[in-house]
């Protein structure tokens, strides 16, 4: 086993603590954590989320007595933080449990989608319980704040707030979390391969990433269930099933992108004989394609179709 050196856990625990109080930076509070996991492994990551989890209870301690802010608002930022943490941990580290003798192992695409399940219920009981008027509240007060940013007082806030709600509640808020987990997960490996490399360490080659991912063809019926059940929440106007099988279906489009975009991107490598993930250009490419409006959610779209229609025919060549 890798020896881990004394400080990696400290430095990483308390940048990722710190990085939830800068602004902008925060949306990279986890990546610290992901690095020591890429680089000195599991028990490394663990030791990290520990410092982190402590220095943030501090960080919270020192900030409430300076701003006055009450107890429970403090309690639920330190629970936040935790919860981030820990499903970030189980969405990044392979998880396997023996039962009666078998190896259960939890591929990392479900463990993607239940870790960003279970932020999205803590993100909205916090916000029932911290703002006036719960989630309603916290949204029609963001899109005040919207208006009076851009002066738009022809801007219907009433309007803007409930599209707003729809959307988030709906697998917007799920969806931000499983690409935000995601990519930190691909910067963190990104980095322990520099990082490897630059110490000298031979690193072997694999055919891995979303040219090799493939998701199981029974989760093609939990998807239809899915579209079933959101209609059938909107006809009978049921907010609960409509909302939670619209994030079960967003979900899962996402891991059907993703692998709509694998196929995509083991054609190029077939055809330009590149190294596995297709090069630079193509994802430039890919990136452009995403920034341009309209082009972008039809490009989505098939990429989600092809990954869907890879249950019945074979699209990528082995």
């Amino acid at each position: 086993m890798q020896a881990i050196p004394a400080l990696v856990p400290l430095i990483c625990g308390m940048l990722s603590a710190m990085a939830t109080r800068t602004g902008a930076l925060s949306v990279f509070f986890l990546l610290p954590i992901g690095f020591a996991a890429s680089v000195w492994g599991k028990k490394a990551a663990l030791l990290s989320a520990l410092v982190a989890f402590l220095a943030n209870i501090v960080s919270v301690i020192m900030l409430g007595r300076a701003f006055e802010a009450s107890f429970l608002e403090s309690l639920v930022d330190i629970i936040y933080f935790s919860i981030m943490l820990g499903m970030f941990l189980f969405s990044m580290l392979p998880l396997q449990v023996k039962l009666k003798g078998r190896v259960l192992r939890l591929s990392g695409e479900y463990r993607l989608c239940i870790a960003a399940l279970v932020c999205f219920i803590a993100i909205a009981l916090s916000m029932q319980v911290l703002y006036e008027g719960g989630i309603d509240g916290f949204i029609y007060g963001q899109a005040e704040a919207f208006s009076a940013l851009f002066q738009a007082e022809t801007l219907n806030v009433s309007a803007i707030a409930d599209m707003a709600k729809t959307v988030l509640l709906r697998g917007a808020m799920c969806a931000s979390l499983m690409l935000l987990f995601y990519f930190t997960r691909v910067l963190s490996l990104w980095a322990g391969r520099l990082v490897k490399r630059l110490k000298g360490k031979e690193l072997s080659v694999q055919k891995t990433g979303l040219v090799a991912f493939h998701i199981d063809r029974h989760v093609l019926w939990i998807f239809a269930g899915a579209v079933v059940l959101s209609i059938v929440g909107n006809v009978l106007k049921w907010q609960p099933l409509e909302i939670a099988s619209w994030n079960l279906l967003v979900m899962l489009a996402l891991l059907y992108l993703g692998q709509g975009y694998g196929i995509v991107m083991a054609f190029i490598a077939s055809k330009t004989k590149r190294r596995p993930n297709g090069g630079f250009f193509p994802g430039l490419l890919f990136v452009i394609i995403l920034m341009t409006p309209m082009l972008n959610m039809v490009f989505l779209a098939i990429l989600a179709l092809l990954g869907i229609a890879e249950n019945w025919l074979p699209l990528r060549q082995q």
